[in-house]
């Protein structure tokens, strides 16, 4: 009986002590988005139809706007192909990927939002870095030290105030936070 213990043991000992060199050194892929590309003469739209304002004070100084409304892609997204929310202000500029949404109409509902900073002067709907599907300009109030943002209105998608391009990052190391689902992961 001790013999049939010992051998039990040790081969579950072997099996053990042989699979975890295994699993241990094989690698987390990187994850990789990319933008959708439209055939020519057709193009991705967007509307923004309601915003709202986030802040949250208890531990960080985190703020958000929240964007409501219909992204309507020039062809059915493939996996891994995204849109994004931009934020503006006058010295940068970047992305936060988003993945379309799965409805197969050809106008969707989409609901998101995107940590902004104090200065950030514009948030967008973004079809790559540099194409501005939908945008609202923002305003920031300082009162008793503490920073406040709202939404003004509508901004036209070639205003000066988006210019610039908005850096997106579409590769996130595999098993690290990020990618299109994460709406506090840090931004630049």
């Amino acid at each position: 009986m001790n013999r049939i213990i010992r051998t039990m043991a040790a081969a579950l000992l072997a099996v053990v002590v042989t699979g975890t060199p295994a699993a241990a050194g094989d690698p987390l892929k990187d994850v990789t988005y990319r933008w959708l590309t439209c055939p020519a003469g057709t193009s991705t739209t967007a509307t923004i139809d309601r915003t709202g304002t986030q802040q949250y004070y208890e531990i960080f100084d985190y703020h958000f706007v929240e964007l409501v409304g219909t992204i309507a892609p020039c062809r059915g997204p493939l996996q891994n192909e995204v849109f994004a929310l931009a934020a503006y202000s006058g010295a940068s500029a970047y992305g936060v990927i988003r993945s379309f949404p799965r409805e197969l109409t050809p106008v969707r509902p989409y609901s998101s939002a995107i940590r902004v900073y104090p200065g950030a002067r514009a948030v967008c709907v973004i079809a790559n870095e540099t194409t501005r599907l939908a945008c609202v300009e923002l305003s920031w109030t300082t009162v008793g030290g503490a920073d406040y943002h709202s939404v003004v209105g509508p901004l036209p998608v070639d205003s000066p105030l988006v210019a610039m391009p908005a850096t997106t990052q579409l590769v996130f190391p595999g098993g690290s936070p990020g990618g299109p689902t994460c709406i506090i992961c840090p931004t630049p």
